[in-house]
C-alpha cells in the first residue's frame, strides 16, 4: 500500500515495494529535472529496513540553485507531482506526488532541496544511520508507534513529537561518522 490521506497518520509494516516505487518515481524525476538534478534518493522512514512507516515515500532530489526550478513545476506537473501550496521549512521546496492536483491522498513527498545544505546532509545521514544501528532503528519505531497512536489525524503533531529524536540521532551519526573515519 502507498498513499494517505493529508492528515492520516498510518503505519504499515515495511514494504519491499516501497523501495521498487521509489526507484520509479525516482527515474521519472530525473526525466524531468535532467541535469538540474545533482542528485535524487529515496529518504524517510520507507527508505529505513525492517521498521513500520507511513506508505508516502520520501524523494529528496539535490539542486545547485532553486532559479532553475520555475520552467520545471509545470513539467513535474504532467507527471502528478504538484508543489505544495505551503511550505513549511525555510531551505526545502515540498511537493507531493498524487492522481492528480485535487486527490486528498498523498502517495510521495518530493523534497527539493539545494546539494550539500544541512537539509539534504540530514536527510541522507538520518537515513543511512537508521539503516547501520537496526536497534536505533526500532528506538525510532517505538517513538513512531506511540505517537501514531496519540495523533492519527494530525499529523504536524506526530512530526513534531519526532523532532528531538531525530536531533538526538543525527548528533549521534555524526560524532559516530567522525569517529569512525579517524
Amino acid at each position: 500500500m502507498i498513499g494517505l490521506k493529508r492528515e492520516e497518520v498510518a503505519l504499515h509494516e515495511h514494504q519491499k515495494e516501497w523501495s521498487e516505487n521509489a526507484k520509479a518515481i525516482i527515474n521519472n524525476l530525473y526525466n524531468v529535472f535532467g541535469d538540474i538534478a545533482i542528485d535524487i534518493q529515496h529518504i524517510g522512514s520507507t527508505a529505513i529496513q525492517h521498521i513500520k512507516a507511513k506508505p508516502i515515500l520520501d524523494i529528496a532530489v539535490a539542486v545547485n540553485t532553486f532559479d532553475d526550478l520555475p520552467v520545471i513545476f509545470p513539467l513535474l506537473e504532467k507527471i502528478g507531482v504538484y508543489k505544495s501550496t505551503s511550505q513549511p521549512l525555510p531551505g526545502i521546496i515540498l511537493c507531493a506526488v498524487k492522481n492528480n492536483l485535487e486527490s486528498d491522498i498523498c502517495i510521495s513527498a518530493v523534497h527539493i532541496v539545494l546539494i550539500d545544505s544541512l537539509q539534504w546532509n540530514n536527510h541522507i545521514i538520518f537515513r543511512d544511520y537508521m539503516n547501520a544501528f537496526p536497534q536505533k532503528a526500532k528506538e525510532y519505531e517505538k517513538l513512531k508507534i506511540n505517537l501514531a497512536r496519540q495523533y492519527p489525524h494530525d499529523r504536524n503533531a506526530y512530526s513534531n513529537g519526532k523532532k528531538e529524536f531525530i536531533e538526538r540521532m543525527l548528533l549521534e551519526a555524526k560524532e559516530f561518522d567522525i569517529n569512525y573515519t579517524k
